[in-house]
């Protein structure tokens, strides 16, 4: 084991094994990891302000907005119905106060036909700049943000993680508490909304495929657009930068490996 992770199990009051107490198979990864992350948050507790107001989480706020099983994507989803009442009642019925919906399909789809107010965003986006509107900053405890693409099997779900682990890397001290809490994907995606509320979409009924042959050019310029944007993030992963950052403050830098893809924090 590196020298720095015995100093940062004794610092958290960890008994690491030593090297003839070998943990139990599949445990090793992990608990280096836990080891990780409690000592990078415990060190920069005081030092780096990763948040500095009340989480919505820890304040108890929360919304009735009803949500349905999506296992293909494995992420909080809600129904076109439950969107359409958003749409029709406000989100006041609902316990929240602000609608956001990002589309994250190429152009000219969205200009083919989005849901009413939807926004479009088809690069890596941080959940702050999603709250921003023409009428100001909005407050994310009582925002419900949505994402869509033309299934939501895709695109959509990759905006919503993005956004996702963004925020959580902002509270690693007070996990589980979030920025912006309320965030689902549309199951079903534009296509199935489209066809069930024609009437909530501008134009009205509008709906160009990402595949229509009228966009083949574009379509291929927009997939590399976004091979570039989206492949920037498949870097390190976020427990290798605190592994590192650990072992430079120890004097040590050494080049840490075995840690695998990038953690998906939900």
């Amino acid at each position: 084991m590196p020298g720095h992770l015995h100093k940062a199990a004794a610092y958290v009051g960890i008994r690491m094994p030593t090297n003839h107490q070998q943990p139990l198979a599949g445990a090793r990864d992990y608990w280096y990891e836990v080891v990780v992350l409690v000592v990078f948050c415990t060190r920069h507790h005081h030092s780096t302000p990763f948040h500095t107001e009340a989480s919505p989480l820890a304040t108890g706020h929360g919304s009735h907005i009803p949500t349905v099983d999506n296992p293909d994507i494995g992420l909080p989803s809600i129904a076109p119905e439950v969107l359409a009442a958003l749409l029709q009642r406000g989100p006041g019925g609902f316990g929240l106060q602000h609608l956001v919906l990002i589309d994250a399909r190429y152009e000219y789809e969205y200009h083919g036909g989005h849901i009413v107010g939807a926004r479009h965003h088809t690069r890596p986006t941080d959940p702050a700049a999603l709250l921003h509107t023409n009428d100001g900053v909005l407050d994310g405890a009582t925002t419900a943000v949505v994402f869509y693409c033309e299934f939501s099997s895709e695109r959509g779900p990759r905006m919503f993680r993005h956004a996702r682990n963004k925020d959580r890397e902002a509270h690693l001290v007070d996990y589980p508490a979030l920025s912006v809490p309320h965030m689902f994907v549309l199951k079903g995606g534009y296509k199935t909304f489209v066809a069930e509320y024609p009437h909530l979409c501008v134009p009205e009924a509008g709906y160009v495929s990402m595949f229509d042959p009228a966009h083949d050019a574009a379509r291929l310029a927009h997939r590399d657009c976004n091979q570039r944007e989206w492949g920037k993030l498949k870097k390190k992963s976020m427990l290798e930068r605190l592994l590192r950052r650990c072992g430079e403050e120890d004097g040590r830098g050494e080049e840490e490996d075995g840690f695998g893809e990038a953690m998906q924090l939900h």
